[in-house]
């Protein structure tokens, strides 16, 4: 017997009677003896060579198409606009030509740190140019600031009065706005939208033989209500206001009238019209008087004439306003 012959016979003896089938793994190992079984005990190995090859191989190029319908269009940037606002509330507290300068330059940093303001000319008619920057705020002089703010009260220290900024914030969202009203609520203003959006008001008169308490608002509406301002309307605006003379003491209150630059014609039209003295065209039943002083300047004499008449008019009787829940509109008497 040969040594092949016997290697062949001692195996053959080891063959039991009953056999077993290979397992895969022998079958896989006799058929791919090149290919590696990968197990859990070096499953990391595996993928850390996966990895190897996918690296040292050119990268794949992988195109990601999303359907149209599923694409969102990106919101558009919000456009700059013109905002007109006052500011009011706080009471002046001294007089001094430079004093109310130190706290518009601190309002007008609180706008521009918003980073979404710039501070517009009041007048659209002026040329200069817009302040966006905290170096031009720190150069303003005393005349440059009035072109920037238009006072309430020319001669006193408060910020009281009209702006113009352009602005990518809504007048909802200034008022809101953490900055602008942390610093309002602690100098203590407040803001007000303007009527007229597109200019500034010029002060055109005054009504007199007006009580100190008049009803602004419902001489607003009395006033719109009527036919002769609503063939030609315009922006307007009331607020009390006083007239004196040289004489100590000699003082009326009156309602002073400020309309829209580009309507000042029309306005003085309509209050010439309207308050003559003698169509009582007010919520107390009394005739008031419309004055004129836009470019018409009064003499002491005029004003004290104008006072004498308003409290012939109006004397030392008070009225009081009714309002009830139920539909009464009636006027009480004081004596």
């Amino acid at each position: 017997m040969t040594p092949n012959e016997m290697h062949v016979e001692h195996n053959l003896d080891a063959i039991p009677s009953q056999s077993t089938p290979p397992s895969r793994a022998e079958v896989s190992d006799n058929r791919s003896p090149k290919k590696k079984i990968v197990t859990v005990e070096d499953s990391v190995e595996a993928i850390a060579e996966v990895i190897g090859e996918i690296q040292a191989s050119d990268p794949l190029e992988i195109n990601i198409s999303i359907p149209s319908d599923e694409l969102l269009p990106s919101p558009p940037p919000l456009k700059p606009t013109q905002l007109r606002f006052s500011i009011a509330g706080q009471k002046c507290q001294g007089y001094g030509a430079m004093s109310f300068l130190p706290s518009l330059k601190k309002f007008f940093h609180v706008l521009l740190s918003t980073r979404a303001v710039s501070i517009l000319p009041v007048r659209n008619d002026s040329r200069a140019s817009p302040i966006k920057t905290t170096s031009q705020v720190n150069e303003l002089t005393l005349i440059g600031a009035r072109v920037f703010f238009k006072a309430s009260k020319p001669t006193g220290n408060s910020i009281a009065g009209d702006f113009n900024i352009l602005s990518s914030l809504t007048y909802e969202e200034s008022c809101l706005n953490e900055i602008i009203s942390n610093w309002m609520a602690l100098q203590g203003y407040y803001m007000v939208k303007c009527d007229c959006q597109t200019s500034d008001m010029v002060k055109i008169g005054f009504l007199t033989r007006v009580h100190p308490f008049v009803w602004r608002e419902d001489l607003r509406n009395e006033i719109k209500n009527t036919a002769l301002w609503q063939s030609s309307p315009f922006q307007f605006r009331l607020f009390p206001g006083s007239l004196s003379c040289n004489k100590k003491g000699i003082m009326a209150p009156v309602m002073m009238v400020e309309v829209e630059r580009d309507e000042v014609s029309t306005g003085l039209e309509f209050f010439c019209h309207a308050f003559t003295g003698n169509n009582p065209l007010s919520s107390c039943g009394l005739s008031y008087l419309f004055f004129t002083l836009y470019q018409n300047q009064l003499t002491d004499s005029e004003r004290f004439d104008i006072i004498q008449d308003a409290n012939h008019h109006v004397g030392d009787v008070d009225l009081l306003h009714l309002h009830g829940f139920q539909e009464i509109d009636s006027l009480v008497t004081l004596k």
